[in-house]
């Protein structure tokens, strides 16, 4: 990464911070908002939906500062309860707004394949755990 940008003609430095935890201790304290001005971290969703990627701790005015947005984000939450429908029409605009403003870049969607035997039934996938293993069978 660090090439790539100087290729596009900024200048950068690499830090690195270990461990993991340090790393984002490091990166999550206030007083370091103004060192990073971009960083590496890993982002699952906690349940699959909108409001598991969109998170308010991350988007709200601590790390990125768009009140708009933060409006936006806690009218979704509250329309969740009343209006599916709404509240995901909403989540994918401000998933558009976010995007196009980037203040949080994904690199890439984890992917994982799962193989089987043929002697092996009854297998599901859910998008939050993976393979449900409780609900294989094996003749």
């Amino acid at each position: 990464m660090v090439a790539l940008l100087r290729r596009l003609g900024y200048r950068t430095r690499l830090r690195t911070i270990v461990p993991y935890d340090k790393y984002t201790a490091t990166l999550f304290d206030p007083r370091n908002f103004d060192t990073f001005q971009i960083a590496q971290l890993r982002w699952f969703h906690d349940y699959p939906a909108a409001s598991g990627f969109i998170s308010s701790a991350i988007f709200d005015c601590s790390y990125f500062c768009d009140r708009r947005i933060d409006r936006e984000i806690a009218r979704a939450r509250a329309l969740q309860a009343t209006d599916a429908q709404a509240a995901n029409a909403l989540w994918a605009r401000i998933d558009r707004e976010l995007t196009d403003q980037a203040p949080w870049l994904f690199l890439y969607n984890p992917k994982q394949a799962d193989f089987v035997s043929g002697r092996v039934g009854n297998f599901q996938y859910n998008l939050q755990y993976g393979i449900l293993l409780d609900q294989l069978w094996v003749k």
